[in-house]
């Protein structure tokens, strides 16, 4: 069945959501119950399998839909983070930022205490504000949930999770990872602007999938447990919420080679090659750890495209790709803006095998976009609009891109066979690529974009942005290595939504 949000003539069943269900009639139950169950369903495509998004456990969410005991701002949340999915345009965000109003309004009336259910809501407004592009709003909801979470003492194995279902202490444990990985998506590379600091988290990762579902309890590792003792116990969550912090630290290393070099913060090259080669070798670690039904190979791609997991499973693998594209893009000449002293002083061996890197890594993420996009298109989508991926693949897809472009004005494609560390698949390592065959990667990477442009005002800026970007290259031969005002917001919004 297609989800779509009610048109105009039938908003008042968008209305009666936090009313007293004993004042409703038949019809409006029957209404209302369809309203939340098309949303819901919407919210376990393209929502639930990112990082740490699964805390809504589905056989109770269901359950409650069915018998209408659902909390009315839960279900008033759940419809406002899927309104852009289920019905793209003006329509769904305006019933979208109704059902946010109604839980904003819930959450003034009980901001007089700490409990889950006001960390639950937060959370899903915070994420509402991000789609809409509200930054203020989203760091401000961000905030809030953080104290609330430290005020329950959540991010710690502490007496909250006594007394309670192993159902209902995964839910809380996944709600506060969520809270992590949404700090460390709007730091954006910067220690400074952590709201929770590793050295206060204390609690275990997200269990794997069947055990939260079946309310089996199991034990799950920590996030900086070496070497880890229960990897069978974790699942997809789990796996993304370890890269999360691994990319951050990535981010991190990478903003310190981007910014202009003074005197006494001025890294030597030795300590510059030894942090990117670990950070490489952490990544690597990482990439072949995955188990076998997360790797990346042909079998398994075609068997999860088919799976409600799919959206995880693209997200692990783009950022992973470009994560190594962060690590070593400082080396690329021009749009990244990286501190020309360092090229310098770095030996020339070292920052050419880095371009080799990044434009390989860039390759990989290219062929993983296209692949993904025309193994989906096999299956039959929920949405008015077929969406490859979940929301921060404008993003990957801008940073591959922006790669590409470069490779092509500076000719940084060649020689690449077996001399980079991207993954063997398709025979990525191994392969000889011409100009032709990186314009139709830049072409295939805008194909999944443009779907994506007519979810929110951040991702067509991103799209358009881009779109100017290449075309300007491909009509004049010339790449303004100063990018536009345009693409450098577009880029910055499509990974953190701000928006004035």
């Amino acid at each position: 069945m297609s989800a779509h949000s009610p048109t105009t003539s039938t908003l008042h069943g968008y209305h009666v959501m936090l009313l007293d269900p004993g004042t409703l009639t038949s019809e409006d139950m029957m209404i209302k119950r369809d309203i939340i169950s098309r949303h819901f369903e919407v919210y376990m495509n393209c929502l639930y399998w990112m990082p740490s998004l699964g805390f809504l456990h589905p056989p109770t969410i269901w359950r409650q839909i069915q018998d209408m005991s659902i909390h009315p701002a839960k279900a008033a949340a759940i419809c406002s983070v899927t309104c852009f999915y289920a019905n793209p345009g003006e329509v769904g965000r305006d019933f979208g930022q109704r059902c946010c109003n109604q839980v904003e309004a819930y959450l003034v009336r009980s901001i007089d205490r700490f409990s889950e259910e006001s960390l639950m809501l937060t959370t899903l407004n915070t994420l509402f504000n991000l789609f809409l592009g509200s930054y203020a709003r989203v760091w401000t909801c961000l905030g809030i949930g953080s104290r609330v979470m430290i005020g329950l003492q959540a991010n710690w194995d502490s007496g909250i999770y006594q007394g309670r279902s192993w159902v209902q202490q995964e839910s809380l444990r996944r709600l506060v990872w969520q809270n992590f990985y949404m700090d460390r998506l709007l730091a954006g590379g910067y220690d400074e602007y952590l709201a929770n600091r590793n050295d206060t988290w204390k609690l275990r990762l997200p269990c794997a999938e069947q055990a939260y579902r079946d309310g089996v309890p199991v034990i799950a590792d920590r996030l900086h447990d070496n070497p880890p003792l229960h990897l069978e116990n974790v699942g997809l969550h789990a796996w993304q919420i370890r890269l999360c912090d691994l990319r951050h630290r990535i981010q991190v290393a990478a903003k310190r080679l981007t910014l202009p070099q003074v005197t006494i913060l001025r890294p030597e090259p030795s300590e510059v090659m030894a942090e990117i080669r670990a950070l490489q070798n952490e990544i690597g670690r990482f990439h072949m750890s995955l188990p076998p039904e997360y790797k990346l190979n042909d079998e398994v791609v075609e068997h999860i495209m088919g799976t409600e997991q799919r959206n995880g499973y693209i997200y692990l693998h783009s950022h992973i790709g470009v994560s190594h594209v962060d690590l070593y893009r400082f080396s690329l000449p021009g749009v990244h803006g990286t501190a020309p002293d360092l090229l310098q002083r770095l030996p020339r061996e070292f920052v050419l095998s880095s371009q080799k890197q990044a434009v390989a890594h860039s390759i990989s993420v290219a062929t993983f976009c296209d692949v993904i996009r025309r193994e989906y298109e096999k299956h039959p989508s929920l949405l008015p609009i077929r969406l490859t991926g979940d929301y921060s693949i404008t993003h990957m897809c801008t940073q591959a891109i922006r790669v590409l472009v470069v490779a092509l004005c500076h000719n940084l494609y060649h020689d690449l066979a077996g001399k980079t560390t991207s993954p063997p698949w398709r025979n990525i390592n191994s392969r000889v690529v011409n100009e032709a065959d990186i314009r139709e990667m830049i072409d295939n990477l805008f194909k999944v974009m443009e779907p994506w442009s007519h979810i929110s005002r951040i991702t067509k800026q991103a799209y358009d942005a881009n779109r100017v970007m290449v075309d300007h290259y491909y009509k004049t031969g010339k790449l303004n290595e100063t990018p536009s005002a345009a693409l450098v917001e577009a880029t910055r919004l499509s990974m953190t939504c701000k928006h004035q």
